[in-house]
C-alpha cells in the first residue's frame, strides 16, 4: 500500500489524547486555500521592527517609537535606510509601510505568541509543526496542506532547507532554483535503471560549475530529492519550467528566494506540487541588530510582495496561503547603549498569514509594557483578563482550519494541544 495513503487513512484509528473544544466551521461557500508556502525567517526575527510595534523608544531605536497602520495592522515605521536602498543590492527590498498598505487587507497577524522556548532547534520545530515532539514531530503546516489537498502531486513539498518534515505523507524535493529545475528534468529524460548514478553525476557536474567542489554533499542532497519524483511514472519533462528574469522579478539580496517561490508557484498552477517552504536566514542578531534588522526585514516583505502578486499574475492567488514564522522573538531591551548592540533570544513571538481566499487586516493578540502576551479572549478575540494566552499550537488550529485541515483524519492523526478559537469563521 501507498505509505502516504496508508497514514493518511491510519489517522481514523488514532485515539484523542486531550480534550479539545468544538471547532467553529468556516461558510458553507468558503473554499480554503488548496496550496501553502511557509516562510521561515532563521534565528528569531524582531516583531518590534515588524509587525508588533511599540511607542517605547528604547525598544527599537530605529523607528524611536514611531507606529504606522494600513489595513487595519500597526507596523513599526523605522523602515530602511536610504543608504541601503542606494545600494543596487538592497534596491528592490520592500518596506513595511509599503508592504501593509498593499497587503494588510490579506493579512491576519498573530502577536503575543507564546514559542515554549528559547532554543533554536526546539522553537523553530514547534514554530513549523504546531506539535508533536523532538523525536516524533507533526509534519509542517505546508505538508498537511499538501496532503490534505494534492497528495499525489510528483513534486509534493518543495523545499529550499530548514524544517521540511512530512512524516511520509507526501514527496519532499530541494532545490526550486529554475536553473536547478531545469537541469534535473533534462537528467531525468535519461535516467534509465541508473538513477542513482545519473544523480551523482548532476551534482557533481553542478558543483563544478559553480567553482565549489565541496558543495558536492549539499548538491547530491538536493538533486537526489527529486529521484521519488522520477520514480512516481509522471512526465516530469512536461513541467514548464518558469523563467526568472523578466521585468517583474526582483533582483539583489531576495532574487534567490523569489525565484524559488517562482518555481513553486509555477509548480502549484500546473499541478505538480503540494506546496512549498522557503526558509530565510540571518535574523539572530546578537549584535548591530540596528544595522541588520531593518533590511533584513525588508528582504522578508519584498519575499512576501512578490508571492502575493505573482500568484495573482497566475490566476491561484485564491487557493493559495503563506504562513510567516520564526524561531522566536527577541528581547525588548538591547544588550546595551552601544551602537553595535544586539537582542536576546525571547520566548514570545509573533506569525503573520496571508491569503486572498479570506479577509484580513486583522491583529489578533498583543503584548503588554514588558512585552509579555496579553490574554485574549475566547470569543470575541479581543484582550480579556480572563482570557487566554496565545500559543504556537492555537496559531496552527486556526490556519487548520482556514485551509481545509481541522476535522479530517489528519487533524486527528496529529492532534494539536489547546482550544480552536474563531479566527477564521
Amino acid at each position: 500500500m501507498n505509505r502516504r495513503k496508508f497514514l493518511i487513512g491510519s489517522a481514523a484509528l488514532g485515539v484523542l489524547s486531550s480534550l479539545k473544544l468544538p471547532s467553529r466551521a468556516l461558510a458553507a461557500d468558503f473554499t480554503p486555500p488548496r496550496y501553502m508556502i511557509s516562510v521561515l525567517a532563521f534565528g528569531g526575527f524582531d516583531p518590534l521592527f515588524f509587525c508588533n510595534p511599540s511607542t517605547n523608544p528604547n525598544w527599537n531605536r530605529i523607528s524611536q517609537g514611531g507606529v504606522g497602520s494600513a489595513n487595519g495592522l500597526r507596523y513599526s515605521t523605522g523602515g530602511i535606510p536610504q543608504g541601503s536602498l542606494n545600494n543596487t543590492e538592497y534596491a528592490q527590498l520592500v518596506d513595511n509601510a509599503t508592504f501593509f498598505q498593499r497587503w494588510g487587507s490579506h493579512c491576519t497577524v498573530f502577536n503575543g505568541i507564546q514559542t515554549g522556548g528559547v532554543g533554536h532547534p526546539t522553537s523553530r520545530l514547534k514554530a513549523m509543526t504546531g506539535g508533536g515532539t523532538v523525536a516524533n514531530p507533526h509534519p509542517t503546516l505546508p505538508a498537511l496542506v499538501g496532503a490534505r489537498w494534492n497528495a499525489n502531486a510528483p513534486f509534493g513539498l518543495l523545499s529550499t532547507g530548514g524544517v521540511e518534515i512530512t512524516q511520509g505523507l507526501l514527496p519532499l524535493v530541494r532545490g526550486a532554483r529554475a536553473r536547478s529545475v531545469q537541469d534535473l528534468i533534462q537528467v531525468s529524460g535519461n535516467l534509465g535503471s541508473d538513477i542513482e548514478s545519473k544523480i551523482s553525476q548532476h551534482a557533481v557536474q553542478k558543483a563544478q560549475r559553480i567553482g565549489e567542489t565541496s558543495a558536492f554533499a549539499s548538491h547530491r542532497q538536493s538533486a537526489n530529492s527529486w529521484k521519488n519524483a522520477f520514480e512516481q511514472g509522471e512526465s516530469i519533462a512536461s513541467f514548464v519550467v518558469p523563467t526568472y528574469g523578466t521585468s517583474e522579478d526582483p533582483v539583489g539580496t531576495v532574487a534567490s528566494e523569489c525565484e524559488a517561490a517562482k518555481v513553486m508557484l509555477h509548480a502549484f498552477s500546473q499541478g505538480y506540487a503540494a506546496a512549498g517552504n522557503i526558509s530565510v536566514t540571518g535574523y539572530d542578531h546578537h549584535a548591530e541588530i540596528d544595522a541588520n534588522h531593518p533590511i533584513q526585514i525588508g528582504e522578508l516583505c519584498a519575499l512576501l510582495d512578490y508571492i502575493m502578486a505573482e500568484s495573482k499574475r497566475l490566476g491561484i492567488h485564491k487557493d493559495l496561503a503563506v504562513y510567516v514564522t520564526s524561531d522566536f522573538g527577541r528581547s525588548p531591551g538591547y544588550s546595551s547603549n552601544d551602537d553595535d548592540a544586539g537582542k536576546s533570544h525571547w520566548p514570545i513571538g509573533s506569525v503573520m498569514v496571508l491569503s486572498q481566499a479570506y479577509p484580513g487586516g486583522r491583529e489578533i493578540g498583543s503584548t503588554d509594557s514588558e512585552m509579555r502576551p496579553i490574554p485574549v479572549d475566547m470569543q470575541s478575540l479581543r484582550p480579556s483578563s480572563s482570557g487566554i494566552s496565545l500559543t504556537t499550537a492555537i496559531v496552527h488550529q486556526a490556519v487548520r482550519q482556514l485551509t481545509g485541515v481541522s476535522d479530517t483524519m489528519l487533524d486527528q492523526q496529529y492532534e494539536l494541544i489547546g482550544p480552536s478559537l474563531p479566527v477564521f469563521v
